[in-house]
Formats: C-alpha cells, sequence, structure tokens
C-alpha cells in the first residue's frame, strides 16, 4: 500500500520521503526507539530532573522574553498540587495560548525550587502510561509519528501475515495486528515486551528464509583477505574489552568475509550491547582487503551518527545523504567510482542509480527492516 492512501498532509508526506519511506510496511516497521512511563507523581515525590506531569490553573498573565534569532521564552504560573509552580514554555510567544484562570497540562522537565521548564503545554489531557519516542527528521515536530502512526494503524489488514499460524501457535505469538498495534500503542510493559517478541520472531524467520534461499543459490563472491594483525590492532584501540559474544561474532564474520561464498548475516541485540562494534570491525576487514563498505541507515540523522563513530574510530568514512550540495554528492559519487573513497555511509541514496562503485565488498543496513527486499538487492547489485 502507498502512503498516498493514508490521505496525510503534504507536509508530513515529504517528511516520510525524506526519512525514506515510502511504503506502509517500511511506516509500520518504524518503530520507537524509546518509550517513557507518563505517571503523574504528587509533588512531593519530584526530585530535581525528573520529568514531570500535572494540570493546574494558570494564576498569572504570561511574560514574554525575547531571546533573539527567532527564540522566545513564555513564563507563567500554574496553581498545582496546592502549590504555586513557575512554568517555562520556549517558542510559543502566543499569549492567547495560556489564558489567565483556565486549566492547563503540563509535561516537562522539574528544576527544583518549583520551576518547571514544559516540553508539552496544552488544553487536552496529557497522553498517560507508556508513551512511544520516534527518531525524527529536521523539520518533524513531536506530535508528526504518533499522528502518521494512528492513521497507518488503521490499514494493518494490507500488511502481509509472515508467519505461519502453526508457528504462531507453538511459539505463543501475537497475532499480526495485535503485535504492531501494541509496539507502537503499548497498553502496558507486559504486553509491550510480548509485541517486541513476536516481531523479533517474525524478522529473524523472514532473515533465515530469505538466507537459505540465497544459499540453496550457490552464489560466490571474491574472498576478502586481509592482515590479521591489522585487523585486531584495530580492535586494541578500544578502550574497553570486547564482551565473549562480541568477539564471536566478530571473529564469525571475518571467517565469512575470507570465504568465496555470500555472507548473509543478522547481528541482534538490546540497545547498547555493542553491534556497532561488530559492524565496524566488518568494515574495517574489508577495507584491509582492498574493497569498499557501505553503511546505510534509515535517516539521515542515524546515518550521522555513524559517520562520526566510524571516524572517531579512525576509519575514514564519507557521507552520501540526500540534504548534501551537489558539489559534495558529485566528489563523493566519484570517489566511489574510481575507488578512491573505501566507506561510505548514507541512507536510500546509496541504492539509487548514480551510485557506482569500484568494488563493493560489503553492506551493513542499519535497522535492515526499514528498507525493502528490492532496495536491498539494488544496492547489492552493486558490487560483487
Amino acid at each position: 500500500m502507498e502512503l498516498t492512501e493514508l490521505k496525510l498532509t503534504a507536509r508530513r508526506f515529504g517528511l516520510l520521503q525524506k526519512m525514506g519511506i515510502t511504503t506502509l510496511e517500511q511506516l509500520l516497521k518504524t518503530y520507537p526507539f524509546r518509550y517513557e512511563s507518563h505517571e503523574q507523581l504528587p509533588f512531593d515525590q519530584w526530585q530535581k530532573g525528573d520529568t514531570v506531569g500535572f494540570a493546574g490553573l494558570i494564576a498569572s498573565r504570561p511574560v514574554v522574553i525575547r531571546l533573539g534569532k527567532n527564540r522566545t521564552m513564555t513564563r507563567f504560573t500554574v496553581i498545582s498540587w496546592n502549590q504555586e509552580l513557575q512554568v517555562t514554555v520556549f517558542n510559543r510567544p502566543w499569549l492567547n495560548a495560556f489564558p489567565f484562570g483556565e486549566t492547563i497540562h503540563i509535561r516537562g522537565t522539574y528544576n527544583g525550587e518549583g520551576k518547571v521548564t514544559a516540553m508539552q503545554a496544552q488544553k487536552k489531557p496529557l497522553e498517560e502510561g507508556l508513551v512511544p519516542v520516534y527518531s525524527m527528521t529536521k523539520g518533524m515536530k513531536p506530535a508528526d509519528m504518533p499522528a502518521i502512526l494512528d492513521k497507518a494503524l488503521e490499514h494493518l489488514d494490507q500488511l502481509p501475515d509472515l508467519v505461519p499460524p502453526d508457528l504462531r501457535r507453538r511459539y505463543r505469538l501475537l497475532d499480526k495486528d495485535t503485535s504492531y498495534r501494541w509496539i507502537h500503542r503499548p497498553p502496558d510493559e507486559k504486553r509491550l515486551h510480548l509485541a517486541i517478541r513476536t516481531l523479533k520472531y517474525e524478522e529473524f524467520l523472514c532473515f533465515q528464509c530469505a538466507v537459505q534461499s540465497e544459499s540453496a543459490l550457490g552464489q560466490r563472491k571474491t574472498p576478502r583477505m586481509f592482515d590479521q594483525a591489522l585487523a585486531d590492532a584495530f580492535l586494541d584501540q578500544f578502550p574497553y574489552d570486547l564482551t565473549a559474544d562480541q568477539r564471536q561474532a566478530i571473529e564469525d564474520v571475518w571467517s565469512d568475509q575470507r570465504r568465496d561464498t555470500t555472507m548473509y548475516r543478522l547481528v541482534q541485540g538490546d540497545v547498547g550491547s555493542g553491534k556497532t562494534v561488530v559492524a565496524m570491525a566488518a568494515i574495517r576487514a574489508c577495507e584491509l582487503s582492498g574493497a569498499q563498505s557501505a553503511m546505510m541507515a534509515p535517516t539521515e540523522i542515524l546515518a550521522r551518527q555513524h559517520l562520526k563513530t566510524l571516524q572517531s574510530a579512525g576509519i575514514e568514512a564519507k557521507l552520501l545523504v540526500s540534504s548534501l550540495s551537489r558539489k559534495e554528492k558529485q566528489e563523493v559519487l566519484e570517489g566511489l567510482r574510481t575507488g578512491t573513497v573505501s566507506v561510505v555511509v548514507g541512507t536510500h541514496s546509496l541504492f539509487q542509480d548514480p551510485v557506482e562503485f569500484a568494488d563493493l565488498g560489503l553492506v551493513v543496513a542499519d535497522e535492515q527492516q526499514r528498507f525493502g527486499v528490492s532496495q536491498r538487492r539494488q544496492l547489492l547489485e552493486k558490487g560483487k
């Protein structure tokens, strides 16, 4: 199903295009990167630095302070929990948005001494429970992704059910519709974990089927030979010891890179478990073999984060995203074509037609479920 059928505003549709999201499936697989627990704790339990939520009466006329460069700070007093709280809201200089004597719902950071910096200040009640937080591209507002996903969740019947019923029963998995609803709108933590478990199983199943299908074709590739001592030295530079699991994953990947059969591996782990180090070890080995690597991320923000991480580890990588100037793009494209650029990080721009590689030997996909099969195939076909 195409996103045009969701009847989004032109601005929101453009933002999704900018993020490389073009289908309903890609949108629904744009999972929250974290969840915030929004409980309205009483004032006597607040600690400095806490995210707090409360409702109260506006007890003073708002005052707008101009900070320069189109930035403002609006302050007013709210009576809540039998306390007088001073609320500060940035970049909302409209006095009629905070009328004296009306009820307002605030979520923000408690700064101590009865002072709150608001992230949300609205007339309608705050959303409570587990609230999803999504990655955003430039120009996107916090309310955009939840509103877009609300529309997308109305069309779950358009999404194929990839897990056979007998496997769902055997492994006590949720049905397709429920798993997507609960990961985007979790009723509670227990049901969120059930949704995550189901969708992880689906991802593993699809990946394993793809691996078996490709293996059956007996695809061959150029073995990527590299200096083991230099590869080990790359890992030794990090100021921490790798875990046994990281070591094993890296050894498995390096072994596959030396073989003449195509490597397909899924590196699975929680946030902060060190998956990026495994990816960097593979990229460094490929670089030492004389071949090129491409790392693709679903958003420009993530691509830039990966670029910074690679460069901080001593890997000379270049960025290829849609926001670059024409001259910058041409320089990177020419470097990839001639081989002077050995590592590139980017978004969906990487698998578009103008991109040519001298010798692409490795593709790393972050959040691979966000890229369609045809998109991944387009990029793989650019290499050997």
